[in-house]
């Protein structure tokens, strides 16, 4: 299957739901609209396409093994994000479908324009439905700074790849805005003010494609993006993803340490975000990749827990969905730190204390949101019920597959991605 036909998918299941759901009285079967584009990634994965056109012409599309393992995480992400969400509204579930398909058209692109396009328009869809359900400094920061990012890499798309005999200053200038589009998009100091702004206050729901599937996208196609400079451009390129990556991790585990409750998963998640982004910066891509992979997958699995307001049905599942970010064996989040730190670790000593100081903070993040709440609303009640029974076993399924990506580390990751 053409990946093309893989976004229409998504796109068109997504306006659907949105339009035909909210109607009949049915909005939990919203569900449908992620779960729709996972069986178009699975067709797409055991069904020959058609010919896709040579790498290079406008509008190539190519869906290789490590995307469509990433892709289809994503989607199984925000399936178990909307059967726990309290509620699910019809534009949410546009959003789900009209920014999925960008991203996939984005990730999947083989032109750098189209590559930029795609990210306009998911970062374009999230930040005008951001703006729309609760207009303020936070959703319209979020329309300046993440699709100013996005405009950026449109602005450096054509310039790509850059030839190594091109000499002066443009490698150097093209090299920067992709860097600062790319940090401006994963939510990097000193632009992602936006990114925990929005993660904080607006529903799970609302915010959970960003995190759940464009994030990892655009994480992706940052460690791919050094491929197209020349030797000039790339290591300008890596100091500044190092320099925002690192400064991210550390200012953002500290602010995780001191949130409060309902705010710390997004400090987090920004923070191991810089953390991969820093070892991209380091110029040792295999184990970036590897690292941030495996990362990413961790917050694949608990985010639809922790994104969410607390239920008395999760509260139990919730804890453990936090000792799986603490970065000790076996929670998964051990092995994509310990790839990351691997990485950093190589450029300096100095950076590699950096690193450290940023995952110590991130257990002590990770230790104070296990605690029980303190909150007398939050433990009361048990969310009895069929639909409370329901949201409890989804949520244990979360916390039981998170523990069997930690034990089975490298065959989870095989599977997922492929071998190399």
């Amino acid at each position: 299957m053409n990946p093309l036909a893989v976004a229409a998918v998504w796109a068109g299941a997504g306006v659907a739901g949105a339009a035909v759901l909210p109607a009949a009285r049915a909005r939990r079967l919203g569900v449908l609209v992620p779960f729709a584009g996972l069986v178009a990634l699975l067709v797409a994965l055991v069904v020959p396409g058609v010919p896709i056109p040579a790498v290079g012409s406008l509008g190539a599309l190519h869906l290789d093994r490590t995307t469509q393992g990433l892709l289809m995480a994503c989607a199984i992400s925000l399936v178990l994000m909307l059967v726990l969400a309290p509620t699910i509204e019809g534009p949410e579930l546009l959003t789900v479908g009209l920014a999925g398909a960008a991203t996939i058209v984005a990730v999947t692109a083989t032109n750098p324009v189209v590559w930029a396009l795609g990210l306009v328009g998911a970062v374009g869809v999230l930040a005008l439905r951001w703006i729309a359900v609760a207009p303020g400094r936070t959703t319209l920061a979020a329309g300046r700074v993440a699709v100013g990012g996005s405009a950026a890499l449109l602005a450096a798309a054509p310039f790509l790849p850059v030839a190594e005999a091109v000499t002066g200053s443009r490698p150097v200038l093209v090299s920067a805005l992709l860097a600062c589009g790319l940090a401006a998009v994963l939510g990097l100091l000193p632009l992602g003010g936006w990114a925990a702004g929005a993660l904080g206050s607006l529903r799970g729901a609302e915010v959970a494609v960003w995190p759940l599937m464009v994030a990892p996208a655009v994480l992706l196609s940052a460690e791919r993006i050094q491929l197209a400079l020349p030797p000039l451009g790339s290591a300008t390129f890596a100091r500044i993803i190092l320099a925002m990556g690192l400064a991210t991790a550390v200012w953002g585990a500290f602010q995780a340490v001191r949130a409060h409750p309902d705010r710390r998963y997004a400090r987090v998640f920004i923070a191991d975000l810089g953390l991969a982004a820093a070892a991209i910066g380091a110029g040792h891509p295999g184990l970036a990749q590897s690292g941030g992979l495996f990362l990413v997958l961790t917050h694949l699995v608990t985010g639809p827990l922790l994104l969410q307001k607390p239920q008395p049905a999760t509260r139990g599942p919730r804890r453990v969905a936090w000792l799986l970010l603490t970065g000790i064996p076996p929670a998964p989040s051990f092995w994509g730190r310990f790839l990351l730190l691997e990485a950093v670790g190589q450029v300096s000593s100095a950076l590699l204390v950096l690193a450290l100081l940023a995952m110590g903070l991130l257990f002590l993040a990770a230790v104070l949101g296990a605690r029980p709440a303190r909150d007398p609303e939050q433990r009361a009640g048990r969310g009895e019920g069929p639909r409370g029974l329901a949201t409890q076993a989804a949520a244990w399924l979360v916390v039981a597959a998170g523990l069997a990506l930690g034990v089975a580390s490298q065959s989870g990751a095989t599977l997922i991605f492929g071998g190399s």
